[in-house]
């Protein structure tokens, strides 16, 4: 199991090829995004004039997870550890890499602050796949 982002969502509805490439290679595993990122990108579809619906339309063969307390619980542990070390990821990452490390599975991102969290493994599928 890995955990997208939905940076490497909206890449993938954006049809860029690194998205694309990692989902090709990935198929056989499960790709699950959690409530949260779904917010993310239902922001992201309002926020641009789109139907929010075509989301789940145009991804699905991705698993949808709730957000529960023990993902809730390793987020706030996460905000105290970044805080601790004066750094900082936005709300929504930290509830994210909350969900991967509690779950144990890597986050697959574009995104670099995924990388400042402590036990966290992070997938950049940008990096792994040059555009």
């Amino acid at each position: 199991m890995k955990l997208l982002d939905s940076s490497f969502c909206a890449d993938f509805l954006r049809g860029r090829n690194a998205a694309k490439s990692y989902r090709l290679d990935h198929q056989d595993e499960s790709l699950v995004l959690s409530a949260v990122g779904y917010y993310e990108l239902y922001h992201g579809a309002v926020k641009e004039g789109r139907d929010p619906a075509r989301v789940d339309d145009l991804l699905p063969w991705v698993e949808r997870i709730d957000y529960d307390r023990a993902h809730a619980l390793e987020g706030a542990r996460i905000r105290q550890e970044l805080e601790a070390q004066g750094e900082r990821l936005q709300h929504p990452d930290m509830m994210l890499a909350g969900v991967a490390r509690s779950l144990g599975v890597p986050v697959v991102t574009a995104d670099g602050g995924f990388e400042r969290v402590d036990g966290l493994d992070v997938e950049n599928h940008r990096e792994l796949y040059r555009e």
